[in-house]
């Protein structure tokens, strides 16, 4: 399967091979991709490194859940993996603290996803809602998707951002402001980091 959508997705597009792939295991079980990035092979792991060699895949980034994350930082060793990408912005990080002090230390390119809406919409995150207003204004920000990109732009290992969104408004806000993303003041960085992870 992953053979397939690589070489039809390609094909499809035109394309002689793909820049950079997002890998997503979400399979709990024993022997998904991340334990065979982890352990030194399988039939995932082997065929993402066929896809490599054959040029396919140029680059790979490993999604990261919070059940996932830290063996996913682990698969790192396999030398198949360039980054991760997860859910990543002021109301969220989708990673165990174990894995992002990694990420961190180690410098492990990553990329932020869900940076135009802010989060999701649950109950937890409705609560940070009024805390997260207090920062934006703080850091002169005009709104969630401005103070997300500034917030980005503070972290080192954030590579870039992706969102999406239906409303051309919202996209030209997005790209207003990530013209000017410029890192945040220590202190409000700090408390963003705070109410991220809480």
């Amino acid at each position: 399967l992953m053979r397939f959508e690589v070489e039809d997705s390609c094909r499809r597009l035109g394309l002689d091979g793909i820049d950079m792939a997002q890998l997503v295991s979400m399979d709990p079980s024993p022997g998904n991709l991340v334990d065979q990035l982890r352990g030194g092979g399988g039939p995932l792991a082997d065929e993402l490194a066929s896809l490599r060699k054959r040029g396919l895949i140029r680059q790979a980034v490993l999604f990261l859940t919070p059940e996932n994350s830290d063996a996913a930082v682990e698969a790192m060793k396999s030398g198949l993996i360039e980054g991760v990408i997860l859910y990543w912005n002021a109301c969220q990080r989708d990673c165990s603290d174990t894995a992002w002090a990694k990420i961190k230390e180690k410098g492990i390119p990553t990329l932020a996803l869900r940076t135009l809406g802010g989060g999701p919409t649950d109950e937890r995150s409705r609560s940070k809602s009024a805390a997260l207003n207090e920062l934006i204004a703080a850091a002169g920000c005009r709104d969630t998707t401005d103070f997300n990109l500034h917030l980005a732009a503070s972290e080192p290992v954030i590579k870039t951002t992706i969102g999406g969104t239906a409303s051309l408004p919202h996209l030209e806000s997005y790209l207003s402001a990530a013209s000017n993303s410029v890192p945040l003041p220590a202190e409000i960085f700090q408390r963003a980091t705070q109410l991220q992870a809480s």
